[in-house]
């Protein structure tokens, strides 16, 4: 087993940024004993919570306990939490200053009584069948954290698109529970660093002192990839099993843009937890693997030129000072394509960049176009199939029905001869 964290919950505190806030409950009736305690931070999530709740409460796995923690709403949404919990003892509420998602999580895991742990954003939803079959893995595989594949749900096209990224299945050991000491060198990059496509073992969370970071997004970061570094065992259900919404924003103007150095302080976080802990030389090469991905990932996310330039100067600064991808780990970088991105970033002019950024998406956008051609040549060609495969069909069933009127016609033709014959021998016995 892997020793237990140095730092304790001050030191945790301290370099994740969060702090203890006060949260009260809307009512005094618990679940005793849950399985699963799942904690769903909300904030003006009107639009999409009645489904987020519904699909959870309509689990399964009935013997769960919802707990959710509204995070300053102005909206409806703490009417809608009110009713679910008056319909359902399962579902409690708890209340939050406008922490952030990572404050809100931070709170619900202080009343937390599941033996397990699971996370849902409050526009998101689960397949009625997840938590079950998560349980049921851990349990069977006695492991700490199991994974499991996810949907990106498009809001604008109402239609599903699997995020295979966020479950690398070739990378992993085949059927079996693993230490993340096997999959060292890329154990952050297989997974993600979210929580909603994961269930934690709740004494591996308590034990080890593990929080969320209280940041406006990437606040899930820390608490996921310190964990995982703990864990004894990892299983993986190669299903997909949750829901997570994009296309939510009608303005270009994102949290990414609000906040676009956000992401960093999570990677320092997570640094300096590593190497408190001993535990840099072993998960390093995954470290910068994560950091290059999400520096490349974020500057593709945000939407105004100021965000670019300030990912852009910090990634030329503080990153390379502090970790030295280019000068010193140029080789540890799996992704040649991220790392030649990543490296036309800190070395060209701003001009030359988004001058490679436009020609790359303008390849992406022609290859997108290609295959929306390929799709529609190939369902006219499905099509005409189909319909040369209806006439067939039909022919076949006309010659059925000929068929069968011959049939008719013969059995018909024998019938008088048999009578015939029947009636003639009749005739002769008489004249005799």
């Amino acid at each position: 087993m892997m020793p237990w964290l140095r730092l304790g919950t001050r030191s945790i505190a301290e370099t994740c940024g969060s702090a203890t806030s006060p949260n009260t409950s809307t009512q005094e009736n618990t679940i005793s004993n849950p399985i699963v305690s799942v904690i769903v931070p909300v904030h003006n999530a009107e639009k999409y919570l009645v489904q987020c709740l519904s699909s959870i409460l309509g689990q399964t796995l009935q013997d769960i306990e919802v707990i959710c923690v509204n995070d300053n709403s102005s909206d409806g949404s703490e009417t809608i939490l009110e009713q679910f919990s008056k319909e359902d003892s399962r579902l409690r509420v708890l209340r939050s200053p406008g922490l952030g998602a990572g404050g809100a999580r931070n709170i619900g895991l202080e009343s937390a009584q599941g033996e397990y742990l699971s996370f849902l954003d409050a526009d998101d939803f689960f397949e009625a069948d997840m938590l079950e079959s998560a349980v049921a893995k851990a349990k069977e595989d006695q492991s700490d954290i199991v994974v499991y594949g996810s949907w990106l749900y498009d809001t604008v096209r109402q239609a599903n698109r699997q995020a295979k990224w966020m479950l690398k299945t070739e990378c992993l050991p085949e059927g079996r529970p693993f230490a993340p000491s096997e999959i060292a060198d890329c154990l952050f990059n297989v997974f993600g660093n979210y929580t909603w496509n994961k269930l934690f073992r709740t004494s591996l969370v308590r034990e080890k002192g593990i929080l969320f970071q209280e940041i406006s997004r990437t606040n899930d970061l820390f608490f996921t990839c310190t964990a995982l570094t703990q864990a004894d065992l990892i299983s993986v259900i190669d299903k997909t099993f949750a829901h997570y919404r994009i296309a939510t924003q009608t303005s270009l103007q994102s949290t990414n843009d609000r906040d676009p150095l956000s992401f960093l302080k999570a990677f320092d976080a997570l640094h300096v937890f590593l190497e408190f802990n001993d535990l840099l030389p072993q998960y390093e090469e995954s470290f910068d693997n994560h950091l290059v991905d999400a520096v490349c990932a974020n500057i593709a996310s945000v939407h105004t030129p100021d965000s670019v330039r300030l990912i852009r100067g910090a990634a030329i600064g503080s990153v390379e000072s502090k970790y030295g991808i280019l000068s010193q780990k140029r080789g540890l970088i799996h992704n040649q394509t991220q790392l030649e991105e990543y490296e036309s970033l800190l070395s060209d002019d701003m001009t030359t960049f988004l001058f490679k950024q436009t020609k790359s998406l303008r390849s992406q956008l022609e290859d997108s176009y290609w295959y929306t051609d390929w799709c529609d040549w190939k369902r006219w060609t499905l099509e005409v199939e189909l319909e040369t495969q209806r006439r067939q069909a039909k022919s076949l069933q006309q010659d059925l029905i000929a068929r069968e009127n011959e049939l008719r016609e013969l059995k018909a033709t024998f019938a008088v001869r048999a009578g015939n014959k029947v009636l003639a021998a009749k005739n002769r016995l008489r004249r005799q």
